[in-house]
C-alpha cells in the first residue's frame, strides 16, 4: 500500500469568487462565523451506515479526525484499500470526521480554481444538504477509478453532477452548488488552519501535518496508516469502543 503513484491534477473552470485569507484564524473562525447541522470547523461527521450525522449529535460519540486531499495518492489508495471493511469494523458509537483539505493542486495562478478546491466544497456543502448520500459520494470521488474517469472526461463539470445526479440519483443539487463557494472558501479556511496547527503536528510521527492523518480525539494519538501489515488492525483499535 501507499506506492508512489502520478500525481493528477485537475482544474475546472468555474466562474466562483474566492475571498482570499489574511492573518492566521484560529479553529472557530474556520466556519466563517456561520453555525451548520452538519459541517463543524471544516469537516462533517459519518457514522458506520456511511450518513452524516449532525454536530449536535456527534458531541457524545467517539470522533476519529480523518483529513484527506481529493488528489493525494496515499488518501486515495488509503479509501481504495479500505473501503471493503472500513464500516464494518468502525463502531456504532464511533464517528469519522472528514476534514478535506487542499493542500495539493495549486499553481500559484491568482484566482485560480482547482479540482481540489471544487470537490472539497461540494463534500461540505453535501454534507449540509445531502446528509444521507455524502457518504456515498465521498466514497466514490475519492478513488482512482474515480480520478482516472474524471481526467479522461472531455467536462469534468457534467461527469461531477452526474455522479450526484444519475449515479447516486441525488435530487438537492442545486441547493450543494448553489452554496458551493461558501462551502470552497470554509475548506481553503481549514486548510491554512492545519497548515499551523502546532498542536496536531506535535502529535504525528516526523511533526509534520501531511495527508492522510488520521487523529483519534482524547486518545491523543494518530493512527499509523503507513503500516501496511498491521493497517486494519490498527483501524480497529481507532475506530473501536
Amino acid at each position: 500500500m501507499m506506492k508512489n503513484k502520478k500525481l493528477l491534477v485537475l482544474v475546472l473552470v468555474l466562474s466562483l469568487l474566492i475571498v482570499a485569507c489574511g492573518k492566521k484564524m484560529s479553529k472557530d473562525e474556520i466556519d466563517g462565523g456561520e453555525t451548520f447541522k452538519y459541517v463543524d470547523q471544516g469537516g462533517f461527521y459519518i457514522n458506520n451506515k456511511n450518513e452524516a450525522v449532525p454536530v449536535e449529535e456527534a458531541k457524545n460519540k467517539k470522533i476519529v479526525e480523518w483529513y484527506t486531499e481529493p488528489i493525494c495518492p496515499s488518501c486515495v489508495e488509503l479509501g481504495d484499500e479500505t473501503k471493503p471493511y472500513l464500516k464494518d469494523i468502525q463502531d456504532d458509537d464511533t464517528l469519522i470526521k472528514y476534514v478535506p483539505l487542499t493542500f495539493l493542486g495549486k499553481t500559484g495562478a491568482e484566482g485560480e480554481v482547482t479540482y481540489s478546491d471544487v470537490i472539497t466544497g461540494i463534500w461540505l456543502s453535501m454534507a449540509e444538504h445531502d446528509p444521507e448520500l455524502v457518504g456515498e459520494f465521498y466514497d466514490l470521488t475519492s478513488s482512482e477509478e474515480w480520478l482516472n474517469k474524471l481526467q479522461e472526461s472531455p467536462n469534468q463539470n457534467q461527469t461531477i453532477h452526474e455522479a450526484y445526479a444519475i449515479t447516486l440519483s441525488g435530487k438537492n443539487w442545486d441547493k450543494i452548488f448553489g452554496d458551493l463557494e461558501k462551502f470552497m472558501q470554509i475548506s481553503k479556511n481549514s486548510t491554512e488552519y492545519i497548515k499551523t496547527d502546532k498542536e496536531l503536528a506535535s502529535k504525528t510521527k516526523d511533526g509534520r501535518i501531511t495527508t492522510p492523518t488520521l487523529y483519534v480525539q482524547g486518545a491523543e494519538k494518530v493512527v499509523d496508516v503507513y503500516d501496511e501489515a498491521n493497517l486494519k488492525t490498527n483501524l480497529e483499535e481507532a475506530l473501536g469502543k
